[in-house]
């Protein structure tokens, strides 16, 4: 008995010390409208983590952190030599191409997520978010701000961090995190402090630096408010009216500080660039585009759907909208809507005006979490609804268990559908996933019955059953001449559910990435498939060869080939398919950069084919060999003025339309912070007279050209 009360006397003692050791190992960051050095407050010793050796840094980096009431500052001090990268100019969160500071602010410890801000030499602004889930988001923009001192052996820079901008309780003291990285371009090296293991998703936010601030942060309620004012003139018609729709507001309110509202009315996109070229021709669904419109991509994450659950692309163009996020220490939620306008054409409705809400909640636990969400889609006679739930769970280490599970119901009345009759439907997918080592191993299992409706989101042909199968490894990083390895490898079986059929697809593929010390980067990849198009089976192959090489500031080639049979939808037949693409981008100094691309599509079916209807056997005539080419020129005057310039063409033929061309110029000036001018032309034509040796350009002609001005100031 003596022996067991000493050894429980043990444990208890040994377990309160641990108690205390954690209690007091949180840093108390000092309090101060100027710089504060002290050995509490000061950080160095960064070591590599890219490549993973923990190798100490030759050039030393010491960091300062401290805090008043309004921000939170921080001081690095850095030693450069000659593989010093300044980079480019670069609006924000674009990159700038060069060397990089790092600070991550973890004001929610037990969220296992983070605010992150960067420095650059070129001084251009970049932040985000990023979590265990989601990953890293350049969505979230905050007011930060920093100064950089350059010297032949130092770059000094000083950040600060307004606290308005982060969400976190709101009770002090406030019990934090930091961490620290340091990106050296030239060597492709990243050094980090304190070090954890990339290999492991939360050791992150375990290991970062714990912190104390005991004073009490100053609450911010204040309205911004951001009114707009564009003027358009068509140059076509010739025309230019006063409109209401050419003013605006954006106005966001922070109530508390974890929660953040924001509403826009008559929002506008005039200076968003046109969408990029692409390859639409043999598509078996409508084109999915991705979104670009900043109200609808800022803060998305707090939301937790994907484009197939919710795109807001649908909404075409909002007459206002709405958005609530917020989260507590675990939980995340937010709330969006919006009315989109009735657009007509003719006399007839291309576009009408629906209603779309979406919201959603999360919790994210140690080892656990889930995630309820549901979306709306209404208008008169007409409405679209859906709910879904899902899980995660980490049974044991490395294993991670997750479900997901779906219902919708729609209603409309037109001639194709009986009055009040509703259509119901479900989803469920399930999934297991084991990370040992540098192993990627997952299973996957969905079935979706063919009644799942998402008007509200990018889901086609519904009605079927598949599994999933994939095995992935990588290496990790070395110098050596093999710097990275990945190996790829995907095995998928889908059936339909109506009408039965032993499979709809079954296939797979393997990819082998190899990044070089030489900083050029190879991708071999296989793929096969046998798949079900309307009632007829299709067997389909295809090989990918690219290789990239980015050694030069001015000049990142990649070339990329592919060789393989393909479904030529419009025939339902298997045809060879080769397409052989070029792209490019580079800085030709710092305040002018460039992006190319040029990829040549052919296909192994004549330009005038036959398809059987019934009786008839009809004529349909096909390009068969086409190109689509992208190309922008940006010059940056400094990282408050730029103008970016965009050339997008697609050569298909498709009657007497011979090549389709959009070009657009943008001018951008913040003449003031947070104030902004545009200017801007946009046009699209397209070619009715082909090129030849006489006459090289052709005929086009200009069927869309506008100018714009904008004015947008925050207040």
């Amino acid at each position: 008995r003596l022996i067991i009360g000493e050894a429980m006397k043990t444990i208890w003692l040994f377990g309160l010390w641990i108690i205390l050791i954690g209690l007091l190992s949180a840093v108390e960051i000092p309090f101060s409208t100027s710089m504060i050095t002290n050995d509490s407050n000061h950080f160095s010793s960064f070591v590599r983590i890219d490549p993973n050796d923990q190798k100490a840094e030759s050039l030393p980096t010491n960091v300062l952190i401290w805090y008043d009431e309004e921000n939170l500052y921080a001081l690095f001090n850095t030693k450069i030599d000659s593989t010093f990268t300044k980079g480019k100019y670069a609006s924000r969160d674009n990159g700038s191409e060069g060397d990089y500071l790092y600070l991550y602010v973890i004001p929610s410890p037990s969220s296992f997520s983070d605010y992150f801000y960067l420095a650059t030499p070129s001084g251009a602004l970049s932040d985000g978010t990023s979590d265990i889930n989601n990953g890293t988001s350049y969505l979230w923009d905050s007011s930060y701000s920093y100064s950089s001192e350059i010297t032949d052996s130092t770059w000094i820079v000083r950040m600060v961090i307004p606290f308005r901008d982060i969400r976190f309780s709101n009770e002090s003291p406030y019990q934090w995190k930091v961490s620290f990285m340091r990106y050296n371009e030239f060597n492709r090296e990243y050094y980090v402090y304190p070090y954890y293991d990339n290999k492991v998703s939360k050791d992150f936010y375990a290991k970062a630096i714990d912190i104390e601030l005991k004073h009490k942060i100053k609450r911010h309620h204040a309205w911004k408010f951001r009114p707009y004012y564009v003027k358009s003139y068509d140059l076509i018609q010739k025309t230019s009216t006063y409109d209401p729709d050419n003013i605006g507001l954006d106005m966001s309110f922070n109530p508390d500080t974890r929660t953040k509202m924001k509403i826009t009315l008559n929002p506008d996109f005039t200076d968003v660039p046109p969408d990029d070229a692409e390859d639409i021709y043999n598509e078996k669904y409508p084109t999915f585009y991705s979104e670009n419109r900043y109200f609808f991509i800022e803060d998305i994450d707090a939301f937790g759907v994907d484009t197939s659950l919710f795109n807001s692309r649908n909404i075409v163009q909002p007459q206002f909208a709405l958005k609530y996020t917020g989260n507590s220490e675990t939980w995340t939620y937010g709330y969006l809507c919006a009315k989109d306008k009735k657009i007509t054409e003719d006399g007839a409705v291309v576009n009408p005006d629906d209603f779309y809400q979406l919201a959603a909640v999360s919790k994210q636990g140690n080892r656990y979490s889930f995630h309820f969400a549901g979306a709306s889609r209404t208008n008169e006679g007409y409405y679209n609804h859906f709910v879904a739930g899902d899980g995660k769970w980490e049974p044991l280490k490395k294993l991670h268990l997750s479900t997901s599970y779906l219902v919708s119901t729609r209603k409309f009345n037109d001639s194709s559908t009986p009055d009040n009759e509703i259509q119901r439907g479900s989803y469920y997918q399930s999934s297991v996933e084991y990370l040992p080592g540098n192993w990627d191993i997952s299973f996957s299992n969905a079935m979706v019955e063919k009644d799942v409706a998402l008007d509200m989101g990018y889901l086609y042909d519904p009605g079927y059953i598949s599994y999933d199968c994939m095995l992935n490894w990588k290496s990790d990083p070395k110098e050596r001449f093999f710097r990275k390895i990945f190996v790829l490898s995907d095995f998928v079986y889908g059936c339909k559910t109506e009408p039965h059929h032993p499979f709809d697809v079954v296939g797979g593929n393997a990819s082998l990435i190899i990044g070089y010390l030489p900083k050029f980067t190879t991708m071999v990849q296989l793929q096969r498939d046998r798949s079900v198009f309307q009632k007829k089976e299709h067997d389909t192959y295809q090989g990918l060869f690219n290789i990239g090489y980015n050694k030069w500031a001015i000049f990142h080639p990649t070339v990329k080939i592919i060789y393989g049979q393909a479904i030529v939808y419009t025939l339902n037949e298997t045809k060879k398919k080769i397409t052989t693409s070029f792209s490019g981008y580079g800085n030709l100094k710092q305040s002018l950069s460039w992006s190319a691309s040029v990829s040549h599509y052919e296909y192994g079916y004549p330009t005038i084919s036959y398809i059987h209807a019934g009786p008839d056997t009809i004529p349909i005539t096909m390009d068969n060999s086409y190109e689509i080419i992208n190309a922008s020129l940006d010059y940056s005057f400094s990282n408050s003025m730029s103008i970016n310039n965009g050339l997008n063409i697609s050569t298909y033929k498709s009657g007497q339309r011979y090549s389709d061309l959009t070009y657009y110029t943008n001018f951008k000036y913040e003449f003031r912070k947070d104030w902004f001018l545009y200017i801007g032309y946009k046009t699209s034509q397209c070619q009715d007279e082909p090129s030849d040796f006489s006459d090289l350009q052709g005929h086009f002609d200009r069927y869309s050209a506008s100018a714009y001005m904008k004015i947008s100031l925050t207040l």
